[in-house]
C-alpha cells in the first residue's frame, strides 16, 4: 500500500532514488510494467459479483464506462481474459486524457462519451479522490471497499449513495 494512488513513473522514480540507487527509474519502470502486465494477464481477480454486474447491465441495454488511472494495456489483458472487453462501450485511460482520476474533467468526458448528463450516471469506485471528483460534478458513486485503501473507507462511505464489501451486495 505504500505506492497506492501513486503513478508507475513516481514509485519507479522512489525507488531507484530511495532504495535501489544501481538502477535508473528508467529500468525500474521496465520491471515494475512488466510484472504487473503479466499479473493482469494470469492472475488479478476481479471483486466478487463484478462479472455478474456487468453481464445484468449489458443484458439490460446499460451502457457503461471504463475510467481508470491503469495503462491500457494492463487493463486489456485483465479484460480479455476475463472475458470482459465487450462490456464497455467507452474505455478512457488517465494517461490517454492527460489528466488523473482525481478530476472531475475525466468522469465529465465519460458521460458526455456515453451520451448522458453527469447526474445520469452511477459511478463504482474504491478510491476516494476519483469518488469525489465524480460527485462534484453531480455523479452518484457506489463505494466499494478496497483493501488498499481502507484508510480513507469512512469517508468515501460518507459520500456514496450506497457502500458495499463488494459487487455481490448490490
Amino acid at each position: 500500500s505504500t505506492f497506492h494512488g501513486l503513478g508507475f513513473e513516481v514509485a519507479a522514480e522512489h525507488l531507484s532514488r530511495t532504495y535501489l540507487p544501481q538502477y535508473s527509474p528508467e529500468a525500474l519502470m521496465e520491471q515494475i510494467v512488466q510484472r504487473i502486465t503479466d499479473a493482469y494477464r494470469s492472475e488479478v481477480e476481479p471483486k466478487p459479483g463484478a462479472t455478474a454486474l456487468l453481464q445484468e447491465l449489458a443484458r439490460q441495454g446499460i451502457p457503461v464506462a471504463v475510467v481508470t488511472s491503469n495503462r491500457r494495456p494492463l487493463a486489456e489483458a485483465a479484460f480479455r481474459r476475463l472475458g470482459w472487453q465487450d462490456f464497455f462501450r467507452v474505455f478512457i485511460t488517465a494517461r490517454e486524457f492527460g489528466g488523473s482520476k482525481q478530476s472531475p474533467e475525466i468522469f465529465r468526458y465519460a458521460a458526455s462519451q456515453l451520451g448522458a448528463e453527469p447526474a445520469q450516471c452511477l459511478v463504482f469506485e474504491d478510491s476516494l479522490p476519483p469518488a469525489q471528483a465524480a460527485v462534484f460534478i453531480g455523479m452518484s458513486v457506489v463505494a466499494i471497499l478496497d483493501a488498499a485503501d481502507r484508510q480513507h473507507w469512512q469517508q468515501l462511505s460518507a459520500l456514496a449513495v450506497d457502500a458495499e464489501r463488494d459487487f455481490t451486495q448490490l
